[in-house]
């Protein structure tokens, strides 16, 4: 018979998360030290799930009338006294000596992603002038409490849903089947029971706007989450340009900062027995070419100038017992002899061509991708080598036909050829690379669906969208209510502000384009609502771009337009199977219309 999720809560809520063994006893070590400070406890304690979890467990059961509410760590620490933090080393259980061997590597991932988005979330808070930075990372290291409780105690249903995942289902659905209630329910029922951090709850009601704390929290988790996959993913992408526009900053400089972090972290957990990301962003590096057959057939025809400097530099490594042979002068005086280069040609790579790198790698270096991957057979070509001019440059644009220039040719010829090579940028038109060029409209097609627009939302339009938001969700019933706010060129429309929707929900990632004729371009052509409904989806399912289409409930949803001042500034989307109804639909109607009556009367 599965059990319940009050059946489930009762269960984790009796036994703590285990706390890392290195964290224990530096923290017996402090307490031994008399100068040691409060603050000094907190940045041993706050890197570690467990720990820091039974000082929020232990503050709110120490006594029951306390409800005053602790900003972090420390300020906990100061109100229970140092015994009891040295009574919590002595029993919490120790991670590596309490799990089997089957559920070790989820919860020692587990708690590295948290340690990751910790150490995120804290530097976002510092960055943006946060009073209390450390609360946001204190939230964002229990934010996954659930999964760690599971991977802990109920390891088999963890290693079940991780399963699914992988497969490619999300993990609301996976822990759903599996469970029969989600893990974001989960954790929020634990963190109402142990009173965790009160940035936590917040999260969990999920009404908070795009420029919010919680925000910060949920963007750290993610990274750290995706960024533990691989830093190149489609995913990570995303998020890179969502905490650009988040932190206002360029892509660039999000990306090498979040590269630079992953560093440091790996240098605090050195000696520590959990995974790094940084490995991840390493090992993308060295694998650029991954199909030398092609290649190394062209590699022959390449100019001989660029082998010989290669081979040069490859034989030292390549043969280190014999250096009098390393040397570049000698090499050189004797061209005749081609036996030399042709071996170390098929075993170095000719040129770095990035070409087979996987797509997401392709995208961060598509103008590497873009020069080398049109690498056209040379032609058969002897111009004179002391007269460089221009009358070189006519045979070499016909291209007769591509015979090998390495049969037969000495290293003389190729060097003579190896100029006007460099020089004629008109040859990439060939048979050959044809096939090669294909791939390269797909990519950056694809960059064009995965681009997405985040709108910020005015300052003076946040608690008037927060009030009619939670009268849409309490009056109506509707589930998922979402505000996309056109763009200041009016070009695109993006989520804005968002309640009811999953932490990995699609619709958080909403974009579109509406210069296109859709759905959205019409429905902002003028104040007009609309529902879709089983008696008109087959109408106008096909009106709605499919990069959005899987982010909605298409068995039904209300979306209005708004407009202030009679210029459109975007349109409320909202779904709910019980509030898909006539009466339902003409009061989102009504209240949609004095929304935008409502922005109005704010000064922007």
């Amino acid at each position: 018979m599965p059990i319940t999720l009050d059946e489930l809560v009762a269960k984790l809520t009796k036994r703590p998360l285990p706390a890392l063994a290195v964290t224990v006893q530096r923290v017996k070590q402090l307490l031994d030290d008399p100068n040691t400070s409060n603050q000094d406890l907190q940045a041993v304690i706050g890197l570690d799930p467990g720990f820091t979890l039974e000082i929020y467990r232990r503050f709110w059961s120490a006594s029951g009338d306390r409800r005053g509410p602790v900003s972090n760590i420390a300020h906990a620490i100061s109100l229970l006294g140092p015994a009891v933090v040295k009574d919590a080393a002595n029993v919490l259980p120790v991670l590596d000596k309490t799990l089997p061997e089957s559920t070790q590597s989820g919860i020692y991932h587990c708690y590295s992603r948290a340690i990751h988005a910790a150490i995120y979330a804290q530097e976002i808070g510092e960055q943006r002038g946060d009073k209390n930075p450390d609360e946001m990372g204190h939230a964002a290291l229990l934010y996954n409490c659930a999964e760690m409780a599971l991977w802990t105690y109920a390891g088999k249903a963890m290693q079940k849903i991780n399963i699914m995942v992988i497969k490619g289902a999300d993990y609301g659905s996976a822990s759903r089947s599996t469970l029969g209630f989600t893990l974001e329910e989960l954790t929020a029922e634990l963190a109402r029971v142990w009173h965790i951090c009160p940035l936590i709850t917040e999260i969990m009601e999920r009404a908070w706007h795009s420029q919010s704390r919680p925000m910060a929290v949920v963007l750290a988790s993610a990274m750290a989450r995706a960024s533990s996959m691989g830093w190149y993913s489609s995913e990570t992408n995303d998020l890179f340009e969502f905490l650009a526009d988040f932190r206002r900053q360029s892509k660039e400089r999000i990306v090498a900062h979040f590269h630079s972090q992953a560093a440091d972290i790996a240098r605090k957990l050195l000696g520590i027995p959990l995974p790094t990301s940084i490995f991840s962003l390493l090992q993308q590096i060295p694998e650029p070419v991954s199909e030398p057959s092609v290649t190394e057939k062209k590699a022959d025809t390449k100019p001989a100038a660029k082998k010989a400097a290669k081979i040069t530099a490859a034989q030292p490594a390549k043969q280190p017992q014999r250096p009098a042979k390393t040397v570049p002068q000698r090499e050189s005086e004797k061209p005749p002899q081609a036996k030399s280069p042709v071996p170390p040609v098929q075993k170095v790579t000719p040129e770095p061509v990035p070409k087979p790198v996987q797509k997401a790698v392709a995208q961060i270096l598509d103008k590497v991708v873009k020069e080398p991957v049109t690498e056209p057979t040379p032609p058969v070509v002897k111009p004179q080598p002391e007269k460089p001019s221009s009358p070189t440059m006519p045979p070499a644009t016909p291209e007769p036909s591509p015979e090998p220039a390495a049969k037969g040719q000495e290293m003389e010829e190729q060097q003579v050829a190896a100029k006007p090579q460099r020089e004629k940028p008109p040859t990439p038109i060939t048979p050959t690379p044809t096939s090669k060029q294909e791939p390269k409209p797909a990519v950056e097609s694809q960059r064009k669906v995965k681009k997405r627009v985040l709108v910020a939302l005015p300052n003076e339009w946040k608690e008037v969208l927060v009030k009619f938001m939670r009268n849409l969700r309490d009056e109506l019933g509707l589930k998922r209510i979402m505000f996309a706010m056109l763009s200041p060129d009016q070009k695109q429309a993006g989520v804005s502000h968002l309640i009811g929707a999953d932490t990995n929900s699609r619709l958080r990632r909403f974009s579109i384009n509406v210069e296109e004729k859709n759905l959205f371009n019409i429905l902002l052509s003028r104040q007009q609502g609309f529902w879709l409904k089983p008696d008109n989806q087959e109408k106008f399912l096909p009106m709605i771009p499919e990069e959005v289409v899987g982010s909605m409930d298409t068995s039904g949803f209300f979306c209005m337009s708004i407009f202030v001042r009679n210029k459109p500034v975007g349109f409320i989307y909202a779904d709910g199977k019980k509030a898909m109804n006539e009466e339902c639909y003409t009061q989102f109607k009504q209240l949609c219309a004095s929304l935008g009556s409502d922005l109005r009367r704010t000064k922007q």
